[in-house]
């Protein structure tokens, strides 16, 4: 399951709105509000967006998207 708080946490800590990310990713504010609320799932075109806003690497990608157990 996905690390919803992690990205939540991302975008504080940038100080970015989730509109803004939301807009990054091309997907409406409550698209992706309900990607935050895990209603709908990310994807790979989200998650991909979301590395490169954020500058992760596939490992930390990797523990967000498909964190271990």
């Amino acid at each position: 399951m996905t690390n919803n708080k992690a990205v939540e946490k991302m975008i504080k800590d940038r100080g970015y709105t989730k509109q803004y990310v939301a807009e990054q990713l091309g997907v409406s504010r409550q698209a992706f509000s309900s990607k935050l609320h895990g209603k709908t799932r990310w994807s790979a075109q989200d998650i991909s967006g979301i590395k490169d806003l954020f500058g992760l690497s596939p490992e930390e990608t990797f523990d967000i998207f498909l964190p271990r157990r």
